[in-house]
């Protein structure tokens, strides 16, 4: 009877440190190496697709998608669209790339277009065009959500058809304010008061915003506006998959060019906050970590693109 007892209490130690030894491996981010992907010429902006099989990536000026096979070391260039690099979206199951193009009338003014377009096939469906208020697209498992006149609209890709909001979603609209949307209903959520708000993105579970306020850094607000944690200087900042770390890069320019930029990672309560040391790199930008954490991608200003791994 003792031996049991005594085993089941080591069983029960064993159980709790394996699950600390876990949760400290996996908030560390140690780098265990640095990979750069020579079989890219120019990349930025580069994200993983949901298993991490693929990158997909654009140029400095965010014109045009390509996509790299992590594992037969391919390229496979998607599109050439102007504006297809700025925070285009993939679907839940990596099947789809959702995002916003431009292009400009005789007169010279810009109208933008939201595109579907199968990353397998290449082949490419035009969910809405030539509009003059038009926010990014985020995709909604395999739907598209977006801001049009400063009504949110989902795009069903079985029903091919655009249709009114119904869940929560996160915008930027064209004043740059903090547009919400909640079981059907649009309100704009201005968290610090009429300010530029940018970079706004839904956590994956869609209970609170992240954006960013030019000049004040990051934040994360609940959807009624209360802010939750004031992340401080953290750029181009997005969720992890899981809904629990925040990544960007604190970076400075001198107007022109950039001239330092170091990887932040913080977690949602801002109670641990890590910048990676990166060697011989001074200067890294917009990265993204894959779904499982083990990985991160990001570029330098030369358009070199790079892996990171941790260890595990």
């Amino acid at each position: 009877m003792k031996n049991n007892v005594h085993l089941k209490i080591k069983l029960s130690l064993f159980f709790l440190l394996s699950i600390s030894f876990s949760g400290i491996s996996q908030s560390s981010f140690e780098i265990e190496k640095m990979e750069k992907l020579t079989e890219i010429p120019f990349g930025f902006n580069a994200i993983f697709t949901p298993k991490a099989e693929k990158i997909v990536y654009s140029n400095q000026e965010n014109v045009g998608l390509a996509v790299f096979d992590i594992k037969t070391k391919q390229v496979k260039n998607l599109n050439s669209d102007a504006g297809a690099g700025f925070e285009p979206s993939i679907s839940s199951d990596g099947s789809t790339i959702f995002y916003k193009s431009y292009q400009f009338d005789e007169n010279g003014k810009r109208f933008s277009s939201i595109i579907a377009q199968n990353i397998k096939s290449s082949v490419k469906t035009s969910i809405i065009e030539n509009q003059r208020e038009l926010s990014s697209v985020f995709a909604s498992q395999q739907n598209a959500a977006f801001l049009v006149n400063s009504e949110v609209k989902i795009y069903n890709s079985k029903q091919k058809k655009v249709k009114s909001c119904t869940e929560t979603l996160a915008f930027t609209d064209s004043n740059m304010d903090l547009v919400l949307c909640v079981a059907g209903k649009t309100k704009i959520v201005n968290p610090l008061g009429k300010q530029n708000y940018i970079w706004v993105s839904l956590s994956p579970d869609k209970t609170k915003i992240l954006f960013n306020q030019g000049g004040k850094g990051a934040y994360i607000a609940d959807l009624n506006g209360n802010i939750l944690t004031k992340l401080g200087k953290i750029n181009a900042a997005k969720w992890s998959y899981d809904g629990k770390w925040i990544v960007g890069m604190n970076d400075t320019d001198d107007g022109q060019e950039y001239v330092s930029s170091s990887i932040v990672i913080a977690s949602v309560n801002g109670k641990e906050v890590k910048n990676l040391e990166l060697k011989n790199q001074k200067i890294a930008l917009f990265p993204a970590l894959s779904s499982d954490n083990s990985q991160l991608v990001f570029n330098n200003e030369k358009g070199e693109i790079f892996i990171l791994s941790f260890k595990r």
